[in-house]
């Protein structure tokens, strides 16, 4: 059996935000936003528009401490970043060639110490001497840093007496580099008690380096003090530390405390001003406060705690300017507010929220739903936490809100003119049909109809090829029987050209900007027809002037003359040509020559082509009849580069060039201008945009469409026109982005979600977490909450008992046994397809395996954990016990149908069969609905599988395999025989490991391979197999690990399903696949391989890569991606060295990206 072959990429970025700070990174003159987002970095420079995005720093590790310092003598800051590998680097941004350099780098990491439950700590001396870490209990590693921060030193170990250290800071006053650097540590000891202690760090060269006892210290602090402030130098130094209960500072002999009004944990802080006078703090319920520090010569002397407001909840606070604060979150959005001086709202906050970044972590549960049935997925997922939790709503691709639909069949074509004085603004909307053109226009009550006054010198009676409005507030129209100049006002004709003057009998092809027009004329005395370029004088003598012609070797089958960049005029035209399948660029207005282009080796006719400047790169885009796009590079020394194809349906593509402004809020000045994009109408249309000067592909979710306009008005703004075969429609575009997400705030925290086929409703386990008034111990209530699928809206709720929390929940069609007897068990899963026990090991369940009647209702079924009230158990367990109930969901209305007590907490739930197979603690229970005495449904236990250590995880594949994922014992399979009621164990995976989710994963379009995913807690994804046909009873019972990839990220959940819709290509072919959803809010794709691609794939990578431990038999998709970043040459190089063609290469990977996320 060949091991399975897998692809991973992100399709979804992380989104929590761990990190942020405000730094000097990219220039002398520019402050930027850092932020971290665990295994990525993004740089934003502040300017008056708000937040741009610099630069994003994808990186091979977890980011656990970040921190920016600036060297002596340098003019900008340095990054500093150390992962939880105790990997570290250090930063710096090179502004001329625009890119990041890494100025040192290493690893960190000790052959022995355990490490440190507290995490990685990080401080740097303020007078640059050293930096001090700490990442394992009873040691402080130092990193000796030389010439004020220039270069860095060999790192070595002291010896720290405190072993459960929760952070350290140095005090700014004590350590200024006169003599050895004050390092204060807060720790907690044997009994619980915290405490703060200062050392002299002694690492001078030539020196004895130890630690020495400090200054000062302070025992018996607030009993959940976790955070140190340290002040600056100049309001005396020391430490503000945050508790639960107080508020402490304390310096030498100074301790100043102060209660809180209400307990809170406080899990960010930010100073306002380097006075260190205000600080701004945030707490785990979302209120930010300020804390006003009285400094009265250099010394504190009082604290003072105020409300400011409600934010997410924060995990860093960044003030930035003006008033503006950034509020990173790793529960909620993330948030741009800015601080009034005067109250927003009623409830007297100071916060206003200017601006909001989605955050989708963290990923608890989630369902895929294909609404369309397309094969394209909607992801529901479960994200935040506490108040911050919401349903996230992520479709692959852009949507479009309808505005207005006319049935309408026979479209060829559609056109803007403009109003007059106002050329972003829509007059009329030209639609052409085979033989007629029609003109539409909005009423004075805003509806759209055609339009009812004179046309004027409009052809209604002929196909428009082209219309648009050109200079001097005129229209230009194109017909096949000739070029007409239109009054924009009066709609009186000024001028018209006959292709008769040519000796020609019509125009087939047309292309037109504001000073010329290109026409193909057909029937002149060429064997190809002739090229003429009219020039455009509306008011002139003149108004349609022939600049030049030529007789061309081949008909034409496609025309552009829009000009690049802001100019407005046009050097360049583009010629589709039949005969030999390829574009010539001519020089305007002399149409001489300038470069002919190949569009490859396939006899596919070009259909439409396309000038477009997108973040300032010139580009030549050119739709293909198979559905492929080609695109170059326009050099500003008309050197044509960098050909691209990628495939983007199965349709001819047709391309549109339309303006986008961002829907961003007006955050720190004016929102951004619009920008130019690309429609590309097909099968499966898409808009093509740039970012970072990379060109991206976001599909559409209105398919089939066959030419599209801007039609911005004033009734419908911003809007777009697209015709399909049998519609017109007026809709506006969703914000440009590969994955567009929508947000349904719950105000509650959802544990986990599913989609109720039969009423469209989603059901969703939510825990609600408030304050006891009393005590403020939080007090938790669970709820089942079913959703309108399409306003997300409550249409029923259940709410669990007291202390009782929903765990799990799956929409079931159960089957209900006549009598609780087991020969009816046995009959309900017997059928002609039963499988023999002794052909259960084979590596594909059988077809025949028999399903659940389809014709039975769908239950919603609950599996919950009830604390107890006692206090922990005998066990030391919170949870004793557990209950199954079942739900039936009649006229949206929610009704217990049947409830079971079970001893044990329920953490899964998957159906077999039309029964439900459950993971109480460390058993895999099987469960029937039976006729009670009454004739009401109860819920019996058919059978019991002990074995586990904490069953977490189930799947069921083709209704027959079982798949058990356990917190220890790795992954299981089980199957169920009715007749001994009993489970039996197919196959194991005999090695340990912690597992946080499983799914199947079936092989390759032909493949009979079934393979097995499981994530573990060391951020890793393990692919399982079973032998294929092994006799040996070992052998028959093992499961092999075939590959094992380390993501870095912590995956809760997986489903399986596409967001994107697949469609067969001979490179390609089908792909199975597999989403997953991390805590960071990130989303992958998992993708099963054929083995060809897969070798093809792996040469790439092992080119790319750096070594370090390798993945087995899986390839990373986001290192191999990062191939289409690379400049010509140097993508040259990586083919030389896998052996193959550079351009083969990124067209594979263009279409992987594309086909997968």
């Amino acid at each position: 059996m060949a091991p399975p072959y897998n692809y991973v990429v992100t399709a979804q970025k992380p989104t929590a935000v761990t990190d942020a700070l405000v730094a000097s990174f990219s220039s002398a003159s520019e402050r930027n936003l850092i932020v971290c987002k665990t295994t990525l970095v993004e740089v934003y420079t502040l300017a008056p528009a708000g937040l741009v995005p610099l630069l994003e720093l994808p990186l091979y590790g977890k980011v656990v401490c970040m921190r920016t310092f600036r060297p002596m003598g340098a003019e900008k800051d340095l990054l500093f970043l150390f992962t939880d590998r105790c990997r570290f680097c250090l930063l710096s941004y090179d502004d001329v060639r625009g890119e990041v350099v890494t100025v040192a780098g290493g690893n960190l990491e000790d052959k022995v110490g355990h490490p440190s439950d507290a995490g990685q700590l990080c401080a740097i001396e303020p007078s640059l001497s050293l930096i001090a870490l700490h990442c394992y209990d009873g040691l402080l590693k130092i990193v000796p840093m030389a010439n004020g921060g220039q270069s860095l030193s060999q790192a070595f170990n002291l010896r720290l007496e405190e072993v459960c250290v929760l952070d350290i800071a140095f005090d700014a006053a004590l350590s200024t580099g006169d003599g050895p650097p004050v390092l204060a540590v807060l720790y907690k000891d044997a009994h619980e008690a915290r405490h703060l202690k200062t050392y002299q760090v002694h690492a001078s060269v030539g020196a004895k380096k130890e630690l020495r006892p400090g200054p000062y210290q302070q025992a018996g602090l607030d009993a959940f003090a976790s955070r140190l402030i340290p002040l600056p130098a100049e309001a005396g130094g020391g430490f503000v530390i945050l508790g639960e209960s107080t508020v402490a500072y304390k310096s030498g002999a100074t301790f100043v405390q102060i209660p809180h009004t209400v307990p809170c944990a406080f899990t960010a802080f930010g100073a306002i001003d380097a006075s260190g006078a205000r600080i701004l703090v945030g707490d785990h319920l979302g209120n930010m406060h300020v804390l006003l520090i009285d400094i009265a010569n250099g010394a504190v002397t009082g604290l003072e705690l105020s409300l400011v407001g409600k934010t997410s909840i924060p995990s860093a606070i960044v003030y930035l300017d003006s008033g503006f604060v950034f509020v990173g979150s790793r529960f909620g959005d993330s948030q741009l507010v800015h601080l009034s001086s005067e109250p927003v709202d009623e409830s007297g906050s100071y916060v206003q929220v200017a601006d909001a970044h989605i955050n989708l972590g963290p990923i608890l549960d989630m369902t895929l739903v294909d609404v369309d049935r397309q094969g394209q997925g909607v992801l529901v997922t479960c994200s935040g936490g506490f108040q911050d939790g919401s349903l996230r709503i992520v479709r692959s691709g852009i949507g479009i809100a309808e505005q207005a639909v006319l049935p309408v069949e026979g479209v060829r074509g559609s056109f803007t003119l403009p109003a007059v004085g106002e050329p972003n603004l829509a007059a009329f909307l030209v639609v052409s049909f085979v033989n007629m053109t029609k003109v539409l226009a909005f009423d004075g009550d805003s509806e759209l109809g055609e339009y009812a006054g004179d046309l004027g010198g409009l052809v209604a009676d002929a196909p428009t090829l082209v219309a648009c409005g050109v200079r001097d507030d005129t229209y230009l129209q194109i017909v096949p029987g000739g070029v007409r100049l239109v009054d924009a006002t009066s709609l009186a004709l000024l001028g018209e050209w006959s292709p008769e003057a040519m000796g020609g009998s019509s125009i087939s092809v047309a292309a037109a900007n504001a000073n010329y027009a290109l026409l193909a004329v057909s029937g002149t005395d060429t064997d190809h027809g002739t090229l003429v370029l009219l020039a455009l004088d509306p008011r002139g003598a003149s108004p349609l002037a022939v600049a030049a012609t030529v007789a061309p070797d081949s008909e034409v089958a496609c025309l552009n003359i829009d000009p690049l960049g802001d100019s407005g005029d046009a050097a360049l035209a583009a010629v589709g040509r039949w005969s030999d399948y390829s574009v010539h660029l001519l020089a305007l207005p002399s149409l001489e020559l300038v470069a002919p282009l190949s569009l490859g080796d396939a006899q596919v006719i070009p259909r439409s082509a396309l000038f477009a400047t997108l973040e300032s790169v010139n580009y030549l885009l050119v739709g293909m009849g198979d559905g492929s796009l080609v695109s170059f590079v326009l050099g500003d020394d008309g050197a044509v580069t960098d050909r691209k194809e990628l495939m983007l349906g199965t349709q001819p593509v047709t391309l549109f060039k339309f303006l986008h402004a961002p829907p961003e809020a007006e955050v720190m000045g004016e929102p951004a201008a619009a920008a130019p994009v690309v429609f590309a109408a097909s099968d499966r249309p898409c808009v093509i945009y740039s970012s970072g000067s990379k060109l991206l592909f976001s599909n559409v979710n209105t398919p089939d469409v066959v030419c599209m306009t801007g039609f911005n008005t004033t009734p419908i703004p911003d809007a777009l026109v697209l015709v399909t075969e049998s519609e017109l429609i007026i809709g506006c575009i969703d914000e440009i982005q590969k994955l567009h997400k929508t947000s349904v705030p719950l105000g509650e925290m959802p544990r986990a979600v599913v989609h109720h086929t039969p009423s469209s409703n989603y059901a969703v386990l939510t825990v609600a977490v408030s304050a006891d008034n009393a005590t403020g111990a939080p007090v938790k209530v669970s709820y089942l909450r079913v959703l309108d699928p399409v306003t997300f809206e409550e249409v029923s709720s259940a709410q669990l008992a007291p202390h009782e929390q929903g765990l799990a929940v799956v929409a079931a069609p159960l089957t209900i046994l006549p009598a609780p007897t087991p020969q009816a068990l046995a009959d309900a899963f017997a059928t002609d397809g039963v499988v023999p026990m002794e052909t259960a090991s084979t590596s594909k369940p059988p077809a025949a395996s028999p399903a659940a009647d389809p014709d039975a209702p769908v239950y919603l079924v609950v599996g919950t954990g009830i604390e107890s009230e006692a206090g922990p158990g005998s066990d030391g367990t919170e949870r004793e016990r557990g209950r199954l109930i079942v739900y039936e969901l009649a006229n949206n209305q929610l009704v217990e149908l049947a409830a079971l007590e079970v001893p044990g907490v329920i953490y899964a739930i998957a159906v077999l069969r039309g029964h439900l197979v459950v993971a109480v603690d460390a058993t895999v229970r099987l469960f029937s609905l039976v006729t009670g005495r009454g004739g009401a449904p109860v819920l019996r236990q058919q059978a019991v599988y002990h074995g586990q250590i904490l069953a977490l995880s189930l799947r069921v594949h083709n209704d027959d395999t079982i798949v058990v994922g356990d917190l220890m014992k790795s992954l299981m399979l089980l199957r169920f025989d009715a007749k001994a009621r009993e489970f039996v164990q197919l196959a194991k995976d005999y090695a340990v490991a912690w597992l946080t989710a499983v799914e199947v994963l079936e092989g390759p379009d032909g493949s009979d391979e079934v393979g097995y995913l499981a994530a573990d807690n060391s951020f890793n994804v393990i692919a399982l197999q079973r032998t294929a046909g092994a006799s040996a009873a070992d052998d028959d019972h093992r499961l092999l690990r075939a590959g094992v990839i380390h993501l870095g990220e912590f995956v809760n959940t997986f489903v399986r399903g596409s967001l994107v819709m697949q469609q067969a290509s001979a490179s390609l072919g089908i792909l199975p696949t597999v989403l997953y959803g991390s805590v960071s809010g990130a989303i992958g794709v998992i993708a099963a391989l054929p083995e060809d691609l897969y070798v093809t794939l792996l040469r790439l990578q092992n080119v790319l890569r750096s070594r370090t431990t390798p993945a087995k038999h899986f390839v990373d998709g986001d290192l191999v991606e990062r191939f289409l970043e690379l400049d010509p040459a140097s993508r040259k190089r990586v083919g030389e060295q896998t052996g193959d063609d550079p351009a083969e290469l990124e067209k594979l990977v263009e279409e992987l990206a594309r086909r997968l996320h």
